[in-house]
């Protein structure tokens, strides 16, 4: 993992994870592949353990997965996270984010499906919300921005060693029935915001969890 994130330090002009960054991504590919997902993972959780490196927030995701951060860089704000997903787990709305993504598997698969939507004034219509960054409680303030439809586009399996880009602007939704663990690179925030459909309501709210528990988690898929 040391060595990823050294690609990542030297490479901030490609931090956006935009159509320029596909060399730098595939830099950090050939790395992952190089090491295994069960060495990689302990690196992580190695690292993560010795306070060397700057991160960002790690969670249980109101989702169940949980979203372990790595690394945030101090200058960008660009983040390499490991996500666990437990079997049958699966993403509560529709929605994109405030940056792009790659997603590398590690182990196990997901279910990525992309949406296409449009305002509609049907009585099928459903909300779009617009959410805010979370706050130091990890609450997104959310309001109505507008009345749509949903489509989805298409569906694709993403095993081991398959790689998921996602531009900021895409509606997407992700399920994981047999369980998955994902490392991702999350680009620098390019809006204050991000979108939502949500299909569930109520379910889990997020809570922090502890350098310990991101620790044994990481440990736990090794």
């Amino acid at each position: 993992m040391e060595k990823i994130i050294e690609i990542v330090s030297a490479h901030r002009a490609a931090h956006g994870l935009d159509i320029n960054s596909l060399g730098f991504c595939d830099l950090v590919r050939q790395h992952i592949e190089s090491r295994g997902p069960k060495s990689l993972l302990a690196d992580s959780a190695r690292l993560l353990e010795s306070g060397r490196y700057p991160t960002g927030e790690s969670l249980t995701h109101e989702n169940g997965f949980k979203k372990i951060s790595i690394y945030k860089d101090s200058i960008t704000g660009f983040q390499i996270r490991v996500h666990l997903w437990p079997k049958g787990v699966e993403d509560a709305s529709i929605h994109n984010h405030r940056w792009n993504f790659f997603s590398y598997v590690l182990s196990g698969e997901i279910v990525a499906s992309n949406f296409t939507i449009a305002s509609s004034a049907s009585e099928k219509a459903v909300q779009l919300l617009r959410l805010s960054n979370a706050d130091d409680s990890l609450v997104k303030q959310t309001r109505v921005v507008d009345k749509v439809q949903y489509w989805e586009n298409n569906r694709t399996t993403i095993g081991a060693g398959g790689m998921h880009y996602v531009h900021d602007s895409l509606m997407h939704r992700v399920t994981s029935p047999s369980g998955a663990v994902t490392l991702m690179l999350t680009g620098i925030p390019t809006k204050d915001h991000s979108e939502v459909i949500r299909l569930k309501t109520g379910g889990k709210v997020r809570e922090r969890m502890s350098v310990a528990e991101c620790v044994g988690a990481m440990l736990g898929e090794c």
